[in-house]
């Protein structure tokens, strides 16, 4: 009783492995387009109007969301002492967050942002900033200066070149991370 050797023409293997191939390029084409179509890819998300009715809130905790957009109406909200919006994918602020004069404590720390509004320097309580990890911020306003209260910033994790000037001029600063930055 002899062995029995199996041999294959390789045109039959190699044709079932492009078969393969093509389903699996077919699929991925399919689940592209089926992500381009997404409601949510293209929904911007953002909270809800109802919101407007607490403006007695003094504190926002909202941590790792989709929330992309802080609304304009965040001016109604004068006893906000504390915003704390880390980890979400926030890719401005609005002007009208200057207008939080009881405003003690930012963190939009791991957002998306890549520029911090001026307006923020009329928030003359303002005692503590948080905008690490934004990854694209380069600059922060010189209308910052105006903060005279601030004793804590952290820009760590971005792209700054250089001490922003404002964070210079902040006569009351005690700690400030400039870390993980394009500093020279």
């Amino acid at each position: 009783m002899g062995h029995k050797v199996v041999v294959f023409d390789i045109s039959v293997v190699r044709a079932l492995w492009e078969t393969r191939v093509k389903k699996h390029k077919a699929w991925q084409k399919k689940e592209a387009e089926r992500l381009e179509k997404s409601a949510l890819e293209k929904y911007i998300l953002e909270l809800p109007d109802s919101l407007k009715e607490q403006t007695h809130l003094k504190e926002w905790y909202i941590h790792s969301t989709l929330i992309q957009i802080i609304p304009t109406y965040i001016e109604l909200f004068q006893a906000m002492k504390i915003l704390d919006l880390p980890k979400n994918q926030i890719t401005c602020l609005p002007a009208e967050i200057g207008r939080l004069k009881n405003l003690k404590e930012l963190n939009v720390s791991f957002n998306h942002l890549k520029s911090i509004p001026p307006e923020l320097g009329d928030c003359e309580h303002l005692e503590r900033l948080d905008c690490s990890g934004n990854l694209d911020l380069m600059d922060l306003p010189f209308e910052l200066s105006n903060l005279k209260q601030v004793t804590f910033v952290d820009i760590s994790a971005n792209k700054f070149s250089s001490v922003p000037i404002c964070v210079l001029r902040m006569c009351r600063l005690q700690w400030l991370d400039i870390s993980s930055n394009n500093l020279s």
